[in-house]
């Protein structure tokens, strides 16, 4: 199977309004909630993934992610994290930061504790 090189993703640097298409939990080799945001970028869709550990707290940052998009908290209940992310408008602020591995390549990134409900 042949795959075709794509170019870079240029995101500049500030705040979007974006939607959550997609929430994904990753159980090895930590537990990780993905939050996949979709928003376009002068005329080009994007999707840009926000990552938090799957801990569930008052001071967590998910459970402050919640909190924040309106969810109660409530000490031993339980939140469909998925249901209650999907489909929502957020804004948030990127950056480009350069990669560990090269410092000379860049890459897109939302910036922690930026992704809010919008309006």
């Amino acid at each position: 199977m042949k795959h075709k090189w794509k170019k870079p993703i240029v995101v500049p640097d500030g705040v979007h309004v974006g939607k959550i298409v997609q929430v994904d939990f990753e159980e090895t080799p930590y537990e990780y909630t993905r939050i996949y945001v979709k928003f376009d970028n002068s005329g080009e869709d994007i999707i840009l993934k926000y990552s938090c550990p799957t801990n569930l707290s008052e001071t967590s940052k998910l459970g402050q992610l919640l909190i924040s998009f309106g969810i109660e908290y409530q000490a031993d209940g339980e939140v469909d994290i998925r249901e209650e992310l999907l489909s929502k408008e957020v804004v948030f602020q990127t950056q480009m930061k350069p990669s560990s591995k090269n410092p000379k390549l860049l890459f897109a990134e939302i910036i922690d504790d930026t992704l809010k409900l919008a309006g």
